[in-house]
């Protein structure tokens, strides 16, 4: 058996104190584990922390350890299909997500030719838009222009190809 989403979560004003609760908890979460026969991928044990730019800059760097394994520091990762970053924003997902939806989109195009209207648009309904849709409620920012720029481009060109329409084509023609 594996525990693989234990997720330890601390709040701290200086770095060795978090450090060293963390490392204090991360032994007893091992040991607890051990104890019920059950294991820690420390492959994919990471550790991240959080805050704005300006505070993550004045945190010297600190060492995370389960029985002598060191836990890699990330900046970012992707935790139930969402990419977390430590700053909270949310450009590495839109980027992600930018990316899955411009390999949809890509295949769409080449294929349009192909498929009747109703077919386009079963494409983009069980291909195309659940990745617009998914976890949108908790990534989705709407006061973010740039962010929803680019996912507005990306609807804009989903849309052209579906309708048939040239993607060059201005998105408010009728």
């Amino acid at each position: 058996m594996y525990a693989d989403d234990t997720v330890l979560y601390y709040f701290a004003n200086e770095p060795h104190l978090l450090e060293e609760a963390l490392n204090d908890d991360l032994l007893l979460v091992a040991q607890w584990l051990h104890g019920n026969k059950l294991t820690l991928n420390l492959t994919k044990t990471k550790s991240m922390i959080i805050g704005s730019n300006r505070k993550l800059a004045g945190i010297p760097a600190f060492s995370l350890s389960i029985f002598d394994t060191d836990i890699n520091s990330v900046t970012s990762f992707k935790y139930l299909g969402v990419i977390l970053s430590s700053t909270f924003t949310w450009s590495d997902h839109v980027e992600y997500i930018s990316s899955k939806l411009n390999k949809n989109l890509g295949l769409l195009c080449r294929i349009k030719y192909y498929l009747p209207y109703d077919a386009r648009l079963l494409f983009y309904n069980s291909l195309v838009l659940p990745i617009f849709d998914y976890a949108d409620l908790v990534w989705g920012d709407k006061d973010n222009a740039s962010l929803m720029k680019e996912l507005q481009i990306l609807q804009n060109k989903a849309a052209k190809v579906i309708l048939d329409r040239s993607l060059h084509s201005s998105s408010t023609d009728h």
